[in-house]
């Protein structure tokens, strides 16, 4: 619910202040937590600066809206927005055979029961602004925290010139579009690659989803 309020969609903390009103980054703050939910997961946070604005200018626009979620209480429009979009979201990637099978899948391999996902959706809605105040200010820590910077030489800028990156979240929801069928082949031809391989085939989808969006 936290990273929801942060980082999801353009009604999000960071989308608002730091992408819309601030114009530090290319894109939103994102948030990724991971690898899996049996063990303690790590709260990712990434963003790449705007020019002219600066890392650092990023990384203090960052910790200021971690410290305000820690300080303010969320509103209740907020977790009532946040909540419609989780439930939406669920709904539309269980609206086939293969997104139903792939989503109880994935939640029995990472939680150890397909039904937590209908028990998250009970347990989301007795979050409360409290709750969520109460969990920023126990893991939002500075002894929490590791900060790494990813700066480009210019031999790498050079080398990487013309290579477009995949935006793997967009890839994800144009490959629900297609037909169920191939939807399942897709997951099987996935299943049975290397990273290596994986990674060629995704730039193959990559250049075919452009090309039937009209190079958009």
């Amino acid at each position: 619910m936290l990273a929801a309020i942060l980082s999801n969609g353009r009604t999000s903390r960071f989308y608002t202040s730091i992408y819309e009103e601030q114009g530090l980054t290319r894109s939103a703050p994102d948030i990724w937590i991971g690898p899996g939910r049996r063990l303690d997961p790590l709260f990712l946070v990434s963003a790449e600066p705007k020019e002219p604005h600066t890392l650092e200018e990023v990384e203090a626009a960052i910790f200021a809206e971690l410290e305000r979620v820690k300080n303010e209480p969320v509103t209740s429009r907020e977790l009532e927005r946040v909540l419609n979009q989780m439930d939406a979201q669920l709904v539309r990637s269980m609206g086939s055979n293969i997104g139903l099978a792939f989503t109880l899948a994935m939640t029995l391999s990472s939680r150890g029961d397909w039904r937590a996902v209908m028990i998250d959706m009970e347990r989301r809605r007795e979050v409360t602004p409290e709750d969520i105040m109460h969990v920023a200010e126990t893991y939002f820590t500075e002894e929490n925290r590791t900060v790494g910077w990813l700066v480009e030489t210019a031999s790498e800028a050079d080398e990487g010139e013309g290579e477009e990156e995949i935006d793997f979240r967009t890839l994800m929801q144009w490959a629900q579009t297609l037909p169920e069928e191939e939807q399942k082949e897709l997951m099987l031809k996935f299943q049975t690659m290397s990273e290596g391989e994986r990674e060629a085939f995704a730039k193959q989808l990559w250049e075919r989803m452009k090309a039937e969006q009209g190079g958009n």
